[in-house]
């Protein structure tokens, strides 16, 4: 929220939020293969950096 908010760079605030979005992905695959309830407990953190992603993509392309 600090690019979007406090430096107001959209753009890098979509970069940080698809890393992030990779990084969750890959730490729910390596946990599942350890622990599955640590696994299914980061999907809906998942699920809400995708929904704030498709948001962020919303107000970058709607306010040039």
């Amino acid at each position: 929220s600090w690019l979007f908010f406090g430096l107001q760079q959209p753009g890098w605030a979509l970069v940080d939020l698809a890393l992030l979005a990779g990084v969750l992905g890959a730490a729910i695959l390596a946990f599942g293969a350890h622990h599955p309830l640590a696994a299914r407990l980061l999907v809906p953190y998942l699920i809400w950096v995708i929904f704030a992603g498709m948001l962020n993509y919303a107000l970058w392309r709607l306010n040039p």
